[in-house]
């Protein structure tokens, strides 16, 4: 999934993350918004995991969903339900 594919509230959603760091000449994410130094561990219910590089996580309760974006492999939106999302340190 890319932006252009996003739901219109995870646009909303990121452009509001972006606005929160001072960033308003853009509604879109730029390789260096990615946490670099980051790798997120996501497991879902059933035991599956994955594990993401230089991810950043978006938390929308209000959706009851998370936002998880990653430069390289996709966007993905994850329902919070039974789905933990860990960031780690590299």
């Amino acid at each position: 999934m890319q932006h252009s594919d996003l739901p219109k509230r995870w646009q909303q959603k990121i452009k509001d993350f972006l606005l929160s760091k001072g960033i308003n000449d853009r509604c879109e994410l730029w390789s260096y918004d990615f946490e670099a130094d980051k790798v997120a561990n996501v497991t879902f219910e059933d035991g599956s995991s994955a594990k993401l590089f230089y991810p950043l996580v978006i938390d929308a309760p209000e959706h009851h969903e998370i936002g998880l974006f990653t430069e390289h492999c996709g966007f993905f939106i994850l329902s919070r339900e039974g789905t933990e999302v860990m960031l780690e340190s590299t």
